[in-house]
This record gives structure tokens, sequence and C-alpha cells, in this order.
């Protein structure tokens, strides 16, 4: 069955994990090449998935016990999900019990996306990063 996970395509797996198939074991036992990646952050950042997508599989993630503020590399699903420039993951996340004041890599998440400011995004991109600074701040994150 390990295998049958290595050829198929995210969009299956969302459909599998969404009809209620197990497959944590299998996902855990692969790690994607890596010892003790946490298997939602290989969703999170998938650029294949649109973000409903990824939140649907987050949410089965978490049901079955994935947690929501697990520190990967000093760095929280909350901070991919700034750094994506995602509001619909950021809302999610938090809405899923991620902390707002997470602090893993030495920076807080307001400050992580206040910093994204500086990249020298078009103003879309801006527009989005201050949507997600705005609701952090009314969740009350501080720096």
């Amino acid at each position: 069955m390990i295998e049958k996970i290595k050829d198929d395509d995210l969009k299956n797996l969302l459909t599998r994990l969404t009809a209620g198939e197990d497959v944590s074991t299998e996902l855990q036992q692969q790690n994607f090449g890596q010892a003790n990646f946490p298997v939602s952050y290989q969703f999170i950042n998938n650029s294949d998935l649109s973000d409903d997508e990824k939140c649907k599989i987050l949410e089965v993630l978490f049901k079955k016990g994935a947690d929501v503020n697990q520190t990967y590399q000093q760095r929280v699903l909350l901070y991919e999900a700034i750094w994506a420039h995602s509001f619909t993951l950021v809302k999610f996340l938090i809405n899923q019990g991620a902390d707002v004041n997470a602090n893993p890599g030495g920076g807080s998440m307001l400050y992580n996306a206040n910093n994204e400011l500086n990249n020298g995004y078009d103003q879309s991109t801006v527009n989005k990063i201050n949507e997600i600074i705005t609701f952090l701040q009314s969740q009350g994150a501080s720096e």
C-alpha cells in the first residue's frame, strides 16, 4: 500500500482521505523522504492543490490527531500559510486552533507577516499580506 501512496497524485489522496480511508500509517511510514516530517507540511506547501483542497486535507489530518501547532525546522503551519500569502489557510488554521503568537524560530507570526512586506512584491500580493496582518491582529497576535 505504501507504493500506492507514492503513485497516487495528491488529488486522489484527498479523495481517499475525505472518503474516510485511513492512510495515516502509510503516510507516516513514507515520511516523504525525511525523518519525522509532519504529513501536514507536505500538503500546505503543495502548489498543485487549491487552498480549499489543502484545508480539506488538513482538516482530515487534524481529526486524525495531527497537531496544528507542531513545530518542524523552527516553523509551524501558520507560518507556512503566511509565507504562502494565503488568507484562506491562515484563517482556517487559526480556526483550527493555531497559536497566533507562536514563535518557534525567533519571530512572531505578526513579525513574519510584516516582514513579508519588505520583499518587493506586487500590489496584489501586498494586499494579501495586509489582509493577513489585519486578521492576525484581530485574533490577538502581537509582535
